[in-house]
């Protein structure tokens, strides 16, 4: 990492050090067995997918506040799948990012894939962070609550300046009140720094060396580099992938998010049309250069941008087709 990242994650680390925290009353071990009501729960999410993969779940107690001696507790959800090969090397945490990434739906379903990239040799080991999925999801129940959300044929028929500058203050107002409604009595305890420290808890729960093997994607890129930088003698190995911008996400937008994805779409398209024969794209709309490829890509789109402010049908059909590109470049199938 540069000396600016290392500083931004040294200072939010030290931030989060700067109050004392406390422990489990006593030390734990998880207790792993299979779960047929959770087992069945996945079922009924994925239906018709055959999970590459047995699993086992457990739950673990934590601190629901670390400042708080007197704290309630938290039950974490754990999933394990268990490694494929002798001798076995320890456990890996995986987190896959979003943040909002379930990783107990995620790690039952890519586990053939995970333990694969690890050599087989690793138990793997993911949980549902503070803030979602089965651990004190962040909802701010918009509709029970009275929210309005915006109104999308405004921002996209008019200008998009003023439309933000007469109603974006009042309108982010009116969300942070929603969601402290509905979450002011444990939004405090969600965030990275305490995803952290419960972090800790698990490796110590496990029962091996005390020490975190890790890999995370996406926001999971952040997790590890703040959990680095707040426990480094707590540190094994850690992998830190998809690796997201520490300053941007600090600030709270993503402004370097799509600096790319232009370059991005011209480079599968030029390898689109070098191999021709593998590239279904290319042979469906029979063009054999890059650029021919992505002019009939927009003359596709064009059109529906252009009736997207006036036509619901239209700037559906606009927003489904770009959703569909992006999400072609961000998780590429190999």
């Amino acid at each position: 990492m540069s000396p600016s990242v290392n500083a931004l994650v040294l200072a939010l680390a030290t931030q989060a050090l700067s109050v004392p925290t406390t422990s489990a009353p006593h030390q734990q071990t998880i207790q792993w067995r299979s779960y047929p009501d959770v087992e069945a729960e996945l079922h009924a999410a994925f239906p018709g997918f055959n999970f590459p993969h047995p699993f086992e779940c457990s739950s673990l107690s934590v601190p629901l506040g670390y400042t708080d001696p007197a704290s309630e507790p938290l039950d974490l959800s754990l999933i394990k799948v268990n490694a494929t090969k002798e001798p076995v090397l320890g456990s890996v945490l995986w987190n896959p990012g979003g943040p909002g990434g379930t990783g107990f739906e995620n790690l039952a379903v890519q586990s053939e894939d995970l333990l694969k990239t690890l050599g087989g040799q690793y138990n793997i080991v993911s949980w549902d962070p503070r803030g979602m999925g089965k651990t004190i999801p962040f909802d701010c129940k918009f509709g029970q609550n009275g929210h309005q959300r915006r109104d999308v044929a405004a921002l996209w028929s008019g200008n998009l300046t003023e439309y933000f500058l007469d109603n974006g203050w009042s309108q982010a107002k009116d969300y942070a009140d929603t969601c402290y409604k509905a979450q002011n009595t444990t939004g405090r305890f969600i965030g990275t720094a305490f995803v952290a420290r419960d972090m800790v808890e698990i490796i110590d729960a496990l029962g091996e060396d005390g020490l975190l093997r890790y890999w995370g994607l996406s926001y999971g890129s952040q997790l590890g580099a703040i959990f680095m930088a707040m426990f480094p003698d707590r540190v094994e190995r850690v992998l830190i992938d998809a690796v997201v911008n520490p300053h941007d996400y600090q600030i709270g937008h993503w402004g370097n998010y799509l600096v790319d994805a232009d370059k991005t779409l011209l480079a599968f398209l030029e390898e689109c049309a070098k191999n021709k024969e593998r590239c279904a794209l290319a042979q469906f709309i029979n063009q054999t250069t890059a650029v021919d490829l992505l002019s009939t890509i927009n003359a596709v789109l064009e059109p529906l941008g252009q009736d997207a402010t006036t036509n619901i049908k239209a700037r559906t059909a606009y927003v489904e087709a770009k959703a569909a590109i992006f999400s072609g470049l961000y998780f590429p199938i190999t």
